[in-house]
């Protein structure tokens, strides 16, 4: 059987059509940078280093502090106004740290987990300056994450070669045609050889057609990491030499538990502030794109499939193609399949997404999360193989 790799393994990289995908992907990924907006679970409505906020913090101080020396105040709304006074007191001391250009980096975080802080212990509401108290709990959390291990904040938007990876997997829409150009390279391993018959010099070799099929299968799923890893890499290289490569310790809070709203028609837009967990650039990076070659595995899988059924090349790529358009389209452009989205591998095509846990709240079902997609598309993977053995033992060439 590796003999028989080995032959497939060369002809993958032999013909046109496989440098002719990868040169789409490389081209794809590339001009996608930029072009998304990545959603590492920042939010940017409080703009500390707007100098307008200070100047009307400064206002408003000055306002109650008229209001507390006019004596019009009885003894317990004067105490009342003290504390609000003093707290607004430290706000401004901490809205000047950050908007000091000579504040270090560390200074100016700790100064904004202080102005946060006592916004989110002085609400009495559900929402601070316009944001809910969750988005608050987990933007905290980011800070105080930085803070203790003395990492710089980023200002957003951020181009480097760490995001500019997280940005091109965080909407289906980019993945897909990567997906796309992968089945077309794996939908007529089977159908070509049959359409022009090569296949009768493959199976005159002392091999059973079993060995036959599982050599070209795992020749596929080489060339498709082979050219996944690759192109990533290119995307990492230019992207870094262009913007940087980024800060490698820097986090990104995954496995974010989201809850249905309360809102009519805004399910799962809610989710835990508390949840999830930190896991840096470098690691997320190498886990992100091994997750996404898994789902390009398995369309590879089921292309493949497909391919020991049909005798022509052209129509099993046709085929192959509408598939996984068809499926793209009912999973991320209705409610069609909204309670079995879980078990299609499509679903997890935002790779960011899944592993942010915003998938979720996209996707309009709580089911779908990492361990799930693993085990679906393991499972997917699987059946297929067998299913495509079993038709290619029993057909007639």
């Amino acid at each position: 059987m590796m003999d028989i790799f080995k032959i497939e393994f060369k002809k993958m990289f032999k013909q046109k059509k496989t440098y002719i995908v990868w040169f789409f992907m490389v081209t794809m990924l590339l001009t996608s940078i930029h072009m998304n907006s990545l959603d590492i679970d920042h939010f940017n409505s409080l703009n500390y280093d707007d100098p307008r906020l200070l100047d009307q913090s400064i206002d408003i101080l000055k306002k109650q502090n008229d209001i507390l020396n006019n004596n019009l105040l009885n003894t317990s709304a004067k105490d009342s106004l003290k504390k609000t006074l003093s707290s607004l007191k430290k706000s401004i001391d901490n809205l000047k740290v950050i908007q000091n250009s000579k504040s270090s980096y560390m200074d100016k975080l700790k100064a904004k987990i202080a102005i946060m802080e006592s916004e989110k212990n002085g609400s009495q509401e559900g929402t601070m300056s316009g944001s809910p108290v969750y988005q608050y709990d987990k933007e905290l959390r980011y800070l105080r994450y930085l803070y203790d291990n003395k990492i710089p904040e980023y200002s957003y938007p951020v181009y480097n070669s760490y995001n500019s990876i997280l940005n091109f997997l965080i909407h289906s829409s980019s993945a897909i045609i990567i997906i796309i150009l992968i089945v077309i390279l794996s939908s007529d391993i089977i159908s070509r050889e049959i359409d022009e018959s090569t296949i009768k010099l493959l199976l005159i070799q002392p091999v059973s057609r079993l060995k036959v099929l599982i050599g070209k299968y795992f020749a596929l799923i080489v060339s498709i990491l082979i050219l996944i890893f690759s192109s990533f890499a290119a995307l990492f290289i230019i992207e870094g030499i262009k913007d940087g490569i980024g800060n490698p310790s820097y986090p990104i809070l995954i496995n974010v538990k989201y809850s249905s709203s309360p809102v009519k028609d805004s399910l799962f837009s809610q989710f835990d502030g508390n949840s999830g967990y930190f896991i840096n650039y470098i690691t997320m990076l190498f886990i992100l794109v091994l997750f996404f070659a898994l789902v390009c595995i398995t369309a590879a899988s089921i292309s493949f499939m497909i391919s020991s059924f049909i005798n022509k090349s052209v129509l099993s790529i046709s085929v192959n193609i509408i598939i996984t358009f068809g499926l793209s389209y009912l999973v991320n452009n209705t409610n069609i399949l909204n309670s079995i989205k879980q078990y299609i591998y499509i679903s997890y095509a935002s790779s960011t997404e899944v592993f942010t846990g915003k998938i979720v709240s996209t996707l309009q079902n709580e089911n779908i999360n990492i361990f799930t997609g693993i085990i679906v598309m393991i499972m997917t993977i699987l059946i297929s193989l067998f299913i495509s053995c079993k038709a290619f033992v029993k057909k007639e060439i």
